[in-house]
C-alpha cells in the first residue's frame, strides 16, 4: 500500500511506521509522511532511497523518539548539514549505521539538532576523528554510543573519554586502531569522572 493508500485509512494516528526495504518509497511520499502522520514515535526507513529532500521533513515530526535509517546511501552530508536547531528534540534513538556517504563533518554538523538524544549508532560509518567525537558534547544526555567497525584516528578513543561524560554503553566491536595504550587511557579517564562524580 501506498503512502497515500496509507494517509486514508487513517494513518494521522499512526504511531509506529517501518518502511524498511521499500525500494519504491521517494522523497515525496516521505515528505507527505511527515506532514499527515504527525503522532509518529518509530519509524523505520532503513535501505530506502530518501535523500536531503526529505529529511528535514522527517526530524521535523513532533513526537519521534526513534529513527532507524540503515543504509540509507542518499544520506550524506549534504542532508545532515541542512537541518536546523528546531529539530528533533524528542529524538532519542538514532541509528545511521551503515550510512557510508556521511562524513565526522555531517556527523558533527547534525548534532546540534538532536539534543536530546541518548542512543546514538554510527557504526560502519566514517572514521572516528577527536574533532567528531568532540561534537559528541552537543548531546550531554547521551548513554549509547555504537560505533562498530569504524575506523578510529589517533586520539579518537580518548576523546570519547574527555567528551561523553554521561555514556554508560560503548560498541566498539570490529573496530580498527584501537589499542592497548588508548584503552588503558580511557580507563583512568572513566574511573577519574566516576570519582569526581561520587564525590559531588
Amino acid at each position: 500500500m501506498g503512502v497515500g493508500g496509507a494517509s486514508a485509512l487513517g494513518a494521522l494516528e499512526l504511531r509506529e511506521l517501518s518502511l524498511k526495504w521499500c525500494l519504491g518509497v521517494s522523497d515525496l511520499g516521505i515528505q507527505l509522511l511527515a506532514l499527515k502522520c504527525r503522532k509518529l514515535t518509530r519509524l523505520d526507513l532503513s535501505y530506502t532511497m530518501i535523500t536531503k529532500d526529505s529529511f528535514p521533513a522527517i526530524m521535523k515530526l513532533p513526537n519521534l523518539q526513534q529513527l532507524t535509517l540503515v543504509g540509507c546511501i542518499g544520506i550524506d552530508d549534504d542532508a545532515l548539514g541542512s537541518l536546523d536547531k528546531e529539530c528533533s528534540k524528542s529524538l532519542q534513538v538514532l541509528d545511521m549505521s551503515q550510512c557510508q556517504n556521511i562524513t565526522y563533518v555531517g556527523v558533527s554538523s547534525m548534532l546540534k539538532s538532536v539534543p536530546n538524544l541518548l542512543e546514538l549508532d554510527l557504526s560502519y560509518c566514517c572514521p572516528v576523528t577527536p574533532s567528531m567525537v568532540r561534537s559528541l558534547q552537543k548531546i550531554p544526555k547521551l548513554r549509547t554510543l555504537k560505533l562498530e567497525g569504524c575506523k578510529f584516528m589517533t586520539d579518537g578513543l580518548k576523546a570519547i573519554g574527555t567528551s561523553c561524560v554521561s555514556l554508560r554503553e560503548l560498541s566498539l566491536s570490529k573496530c580498527s586502531g584501537v589499542t592497548d595504550t588508548e584503552l588503558n587511557v580511557l580507563n583512568l579517564l572513566f574511573f577519574f569522572l566516576l570519582h569526581i562524580g561520587s564525590n559531588r
